[in-house]
């Protein structure tokens, strides 16, 4: 928690939110209301920043809403409808159960001939060049745009990225040097340009900026 909190003020309990369950960042909440039907959000920070705290008056509460979350206290564990009365400090760990957003295309750590280590649910497309760089724009089934290149510092370098199973648009692919663009995987090769989709393939494959034809 934060040392700078100001001290808790006279007639209220210090409540602290931490977070658990996630691994992204993401923030949850849990409303409450006071005896006078007067609503409360308290929400939590992000996984890896201190904790919010909140001063809540000695009272009776009520649980009114929870938000992606399940929630476990020094007053036991909290659902919507419970009651439950602050009479001292405390805390109220929300546990993160919706669903995180990961991206569908992450650029890898690996240049060259430096293939990098695979992950999980992710698999792995080299893009490199063949006397040329290039780069262009891929979009998701969500409609979210992300860019891909070559360009390592020399003429024909390659780069990694983890891409998602599913079927992508190519909104944009272009070379500094001819325009010969293909998927490659195994033996096959098939030509690419904009407005084409593509399936990610099952096992590794590559999307290759040519300056002339293969």
């Amino acid at each position: 928690m934060d040392s700078n909190v100001p001290p808790t003020p006279t007639g209220y309990a210090r409540v602290v939110l931490p977070i658990g369950g996630a691994d992204a960042s993401v923030a949850v909440s849990i409303t409450v209301c006071d005896e006078s039907g007067q609503q409360y959000v308290l929400r939590t920070t992000t996984p890896n920043a201190a904790p919010y705290c909140y001063f809540l008056a000695y009272g009776v509460y009520r649980v009114v809403a929870l938000e992606d979350c399940t929630a476990q206290s020094n007053w036991g564990a909290l659902t919507v409808g419970t009651i439950f009365e602050v009479t001292g400090g405390g805390y109220i760990s929300l546990n993160y159960i919706g669903t995180i957003s990961t991206p569908s295309i992450v650029q890898a750590s690996g240049t060259d001939d430096n293939v990098p280590p695979s992950k999980v649910g992710y698999n792995i497309m080299k893009v490199y060049g063949i006397e040329t760089n290039g780069g262009g724009v891929l979009v998701d089934s969500d409609k979210k745009e992300y860019g891909i290149f070559n360009y390592t510092g020399h003429i024909g370098g390659a780069h990694y990225f983890y891409i998602k199973p599913g079927t992508y648009t190519i909104k944009s692919l272009s070379a500094t040097n001819g325009n010969y663009i293909y998927l490659e995987y195994g033996n096959v090769r098939q030509p690419l340009s904009a407005g084409r989709t593509f399936t990610v393939p099952a096992s590794f494959f590559s999307i290759v900026f040519s300056k002339k034809a293969l």
